[in-house]
């Protein structure tokens, strides 16, 4: 069973947001300085998730920088909260069939959210977030967090969230420890910073509201969840024998390209 951090609610007052029942959140994550970004559209219904898989595939020569490089789409996961079942496929149709079936369990993650077991303090890792001064962005007011790495602390890295009081999903979060210090509220924005590099990720609702055609795909996945004729997987088996649409295409040189993003 996952478990949260239960810190003292007296920390922090905060009006709880009303939580949608379905939309669209956008996941972004990007280092500072670097103009590409992950950009990702995520789909919920009630206790269900269609997640956009994407990929960084490098394109073109070897030279000092590669000719290309993007992020693209390589899936779609239909998950299931209550199951803990997840079901890919390859794109967003109602009449698509799955590829892959497995079960993601309750401390593993799909695409960036959904993982209860994050109390990575308890690992060793991160210190237990404290709140810190608020600030402002783009005239928003946002609560913030700081949490240091543990494993390393010559270069003292550390983690900032950025805590929003006007939304709450139920469904999307970063951290649920650093949502447990101002209950009702939802950390939307996390930047890890290990000098000099700063890596953002983030997201927000795009909408509360699924079109009719995103309603079709998540009742026809829905139906397909439950008659799904392919073996039932653990997650990480899924990932590496599932025929995912990388095929043909280089992921393999960020090391190579980027090599300040792997200094210690």
């Amino acid at each position: 069973m996952c478990k949260y951090f239960f810190l003292f609610l007296l920390l922090c007052s905060c009006r709880s947001a009303k939580i949608p029942k379905s939309g669209v959140v956008v996941w972004e994550s990007f280092f500072e300085g670097y103009k590409l970004k992950e950009f990702s559209q995520n789909f919920f219904s009630d206790s269900s998730v269609i997640i956009e898989g994407k990929q960084l595939f490098f394109f073109g020569s070897f030279g000092e920088r590669p000719d290309t490089a993007v992020y693209e789409t390589i899936k779609y996961s239909y998950f299931d909260l209550r199951t803990r079942r997840c079901q890919d496929y390859y794109e967003l149709s109602d009449t698509a069939k799955p590829y892959c079936n497995y079960y993601v369990a309750d401390t593993m993650t799909v695409g960036h959210f959904f993982c209860n077991d994050y109390k990575l303090a308890k690992r060793g890792i991160w210190s237990d977030p404290v709140l810190i001064s608020d600030t402002t962005i783009e005239g928003k007011n946002y609560k913030r967090a700081r949490s240091f790495f543990l494993l390393d602390t010559t270069n003292g890295d550390y983690a900032d969230y950025y805590i929003d009081c006007s939304l709450n999903t139920g469904i999307f979060y970063l951290l649920n420890s650093v949502d447990d210090l101002c209950k009702g509220c939802t950390a939307v924005r996390a930047d890890n910073i290990s000098k000099p590099i700063i890596h953002t990720t983030r997201f927000w609702f795009d909408r509360t509201k699924l079109s009719k055609k995103e309603k079709l795909i998540f009742k026809q996945w829905e139906i397909n969840a439950k008659n799904v004729n392919l073996p039932l997987l653990k997650y990480m088996d899924g990932i590496t024998t599932c025929p995912h649409l990388t095929d043909g295409k280089d992921s393999s040189r960020l090391k190579k390209y980027m090599p300040e993003l792997f200094k210690k």
